[in-house]
């Protein structure tokens, strides 16, 4: 099956109005696992921006179509990729162009209230992400207060600041608790107050109040961050460093990062414009810091143009494997990452010399030219740490 068709169209053929590129997006019960195909949060929050850079695409487009409910839950997906101002941009723009009142006011067919439903949850700034669970991610609240109530409980939403321009979320929280992420699971009984203190500053996950993460590592694993050391305006900038190991900058929206480097070699993440190289730091064989990585994008298409600044400190070479459970082995160590022109991202293994996509994922085009970019050092394993990071293990 070709998602491509002859004519250069992308292919309805194995779909129902619409096309791979855009059914990629719709596994809301599985994002974990979206995000670890796609390549990690940095692959997978670039290509999502990627495919949401055109709103009103058609079924033969690989990009986002508003009217089709094949793609309604792509826009909040960021919320689980570290990208949660993409998100609040998307979602924004969406009920500013699309839902404008008067008998045309809406997109396409309204199917069973699906899409005027959407545009009612994007205005209070929450969405139903996972059927048949009551997560919801967050999105940008149109309104200073709202509240929902069913005569047996009231859920109240706050959004001080909301409007004028504010649609990021700059603080949040669930009752008196910080949220942590940029969703959060909405108890099924009880009277709920969800509070949002929103500006015009791009949200990172530290705006949910998530911890800030230092990717440490020596001997035998070094952990390769995808938060950082330190959290900038508008980006997660990786960066923490560890000695003779490698780390690897992290992005947000559009965005840019920097990696420290502690006597290893520095990745820019990839597909993504205006990504800079951190600095560097003093090392030695075993444990050395590393310098934080600062740099500064331009981020443009279909939202509107905007400078974000992201820096991150540098961490310490502690020789400690993230804490928490077991690291999953790789089946193969993972030697190049691509970002072909699908608007996919693929894990790379060695065969022979050649790098192929792993498991013979289909990889449209020729590698050499679909920015294929080899590690520093193959990636052997996954880990999953407390902080609610994902890490990177690569060999000594």
């Amino acid at each position: 099956m070709s998602s491509v068709a002859p004519s250069g169209q992308w292919s309805q053929q194995g779909f129902d109005d619409g096309n791979a590129a855009q059914y990629t997006w719709l596994d809301p019960e599985h994002l974990d696992q979206l995000v670890t195909a796609l390549g990690g949060e940095q692959q997978a929050a670039s290509a999502l921006s990627s495919f949401l850079e055109h709103l009103d695409a058609s079924a033969n487009e690989p990009n986002f179509a508003v009217t089709n409910e094949d793609d309604l839950e792509a826009p909040w997906e960021g919320d689980w990729m570290g990208d949660p101002a993409l998100t609040e941009e998307v979602t924004n723009e969406i009920v500013q162009r699309f839902f404008v009142g008067g008998v045309t006011g809406m997109p396409g067919h309204d199917e069973l209230g699906a899409v005027s439903s959407w545009d009612v949850f994007a205005q209070l700034g929450i969405y139903p992400e996972i059927p048949g669970e009551t997560v919801m991610a967050v999105g940008s609240p149109e309104f200073t207060s709202a509240t929902l109530s069913n005569g047996s409980r009231t859920v109240t939403i706050d959004a001080s600041g909301a409007g004028q321009g504010n649609i990021y979320v700059e603080a949040a929280s669930l009752g008196n608790t910080p949220m942590g992420n940029p969703f959060f699971t909405l108890s099924p009984s009880g009277n709920v107050t969800v509070s949002f203190t929103m500006g015009s500053s791009p949200a990172t996950t530290a705006s949910f109040g998530a911890a800030a993460s230092t990717s440490t590592g020596g001997g035998t694993a070094t952990a390769l961050g995808g938060g950082g050391a330190g959290a900038g305006a508008g980006a997660t900038a990786g960066g923490s460093s560890s000695g003779g190991g490698t780390a690897s900058g992290g992005v947000g929206s559009g965005g840019s990062a920097g990696g420290g480097s502690g006597g290893g070699a520095s990745l820019a993440p990839l597909s993504q414009s205006g990504a800079g190289a951190g600095g560097s730091g003093s090392a030695s064989a075993s444990a050395g810091s590393g310098g934080g990585g600062s740099t500064s994008s331009t981020v443009s298409g279909g939202r509107p143009s905007e400078t974000r600044q992201a820096s991150g400190s540098g961490g310490t070479g502690t020789p400690a494997a993230p804490a928490g459970p077991a690291p999953t082995p790789m089946p193969a160590p993972i030697v190049a990452v691509a970002a072909p022109a699908d608007g996919k991202g693929y894990w790379m293994v060695d065969n022979g010399g050649a790098v192929e996509p792993v498991g013979g994922a289909p990889f449209y085009g020729d590698p050499a030219t679909q920015g294929v970019t080899r590690l520093a050092a193959p990636i052997v394993g996954l880990a999953a740490a407390p902080d609610g990071q994902g890490y990177w293990l690569v060999g000594a």
